[in-house]
């Protein structure tokens, strides 16, 4: 079941009933509907939340059969008491997935304050939810370490990493003309495609763009959009830089293809100390798949680009060390770069494959 709307959705989902039921590759989904809202800031997407928890938790009028587990995935903290009660209900199992560790992301990257009720209300939230869930899974592999600290019992971590499906990936869309003809032909590309967010720290990227501004042959191409398109856009006028393209976003289904006309991907962090608990972007394993080498700007733990030997790994936030991997990289064979590409391809196999994931979660069912 998945709310009718989130700001990160491409379009709405459009339903008339509370409830609306749809069969997708022979699994029953249910939208339940919510409110639209203007960005992840708005206030409509709190009040979001308490329908979302309060129609969840009268699920139950619309099971058939009593579910054995209830998994309810954050950062929405408050969907944990809808999903308690369901659980409760059914008297099933419950899984509570942390994909990102509230409140202690918007403290780190939202600016807010410890003291902030809100704060105090989401902490509470996270504590409770630690303490009653069965199975508290997480795709940041260092969670354990924090979810202990507040409560929750070592044996119940269970560690699930963001993958992919390797069918689909393999059988990538191709790209129309138009987009191919956006990058530059006969240039070394160092590319990203992904959202355009804070937490991405892209500005970086084009601080290192500036020292390489000079060099013709090297082209930063960003493939994507979010909330810091219009800043990053207007930070490229500012520092008159000529080697930076920005296309649109593309379907899911293309971004192999996209990723194929990079020479080098890029993915970088913000220095803070929430990363101590490691991360697991959506977009990882989709660039360690593609077979191309990764500049990984990162310092917090777990850097799978440095375990897989799949690249070059430099510290968040440093666009000097971005600036020198990009020529090091580019004075590589490109059998040697292959190399790193192959690594990455095949770290990815062994760890990121959703059957592989999926035997660890069918372990604990």
């Amino acid at each position: 079941m998945t709310a009718s709307f989130t700001h990160l959705m491409r379009s709405s989902i459009e339903i008339k009933n509370t409830y609306t039921s749809k069969s997708i590759d022979s699994i029953n989904f249910v939208y339940i509907r919510t409110l639209k809202y203007n960005n992840s800031s708005d206030k409509r997407r709190m009040i979001n939340w308490l329908i979302f928890s309060w129609r969840v938790s009268r699920l139950f009028k619309f099971i058939g059969d009593k579910p054995d587990v209830v998994i309810v995935s954050s950062p929405s903290l408050v969907s944990f008491l809808g999903a308690r009660s369901l659980a409760n209900r059914f008297k099933s199992k419950l899984i509570f997935d942390v994909r990102d560790i509230w409140p202690l992301a918007l403290v780190e990257l939202g600016g807010f304050s410890i003291k902030n009720p809100f704060i105090r209300v989401m902490q509470w939230l996270e504590v409770m939810a630690y303490q009653h869930s069965d199975v508290v899974s997480s795709s940041l592999p260092c969670a354990i370490e924090h979810m202990e600290a507040h409560g929750m019992k070592r044996n119940k971590f269970l560690y699930l990493p963001n993958g992919f499906n390797k069918e689909e990936l393999l059988n990538k869309d191709k790209l129309e003309d138009f987009f191919s003809s956006q990058i530059p032909k006969n240039k070394f590309v160092v590319g990203y495609v992904g959202s355009l967010g804070l937490a991405n720290a892209m500005s970086i990227l084009l601080k290192a763009a500036k020292l390489l501004n000079s060099d013709k042959s090297i082209v930063f191409v960003i493939v994507g959009k979010g909330n810091e398109l219009k800043n990053l856009k207007s930070q490229v006028k500012s520092l008159n830089l000529i080697n930076v393209v920005f296309i649109d976003s593309v379907p899911k289904k293309q971004v192999q293809s996209v990723i194929q006309l990079f020479d080098v991907c890029y993915i970088g962090w913000l220095e803070k100390s929430g990363y101590k608990f490691g991360i697991s972007p959506q977009k990882l394993p989709e660039y360690l798949f593609s077979g191309k080498p990764i500049i990984h700007s990162y310092s917090g733990r777990g850097c799978v680009v440095k375990e897989a030997n799949a690249g070059i790994s430099v510290p968040a936030e440093d666009h000097v060390a971005i600036k020198n991997a990009i020529i090091q990289l580019q004075g590589m064979t490109s059998y040697d770069r292959g190399k790193l590409g192959e690594n990455g391809k095949k770290y990815s196999m062994r760890h990121y494959d959703y059957k592989n994931i999926a035997k660890s979660l069918e372990s604990v069912f």
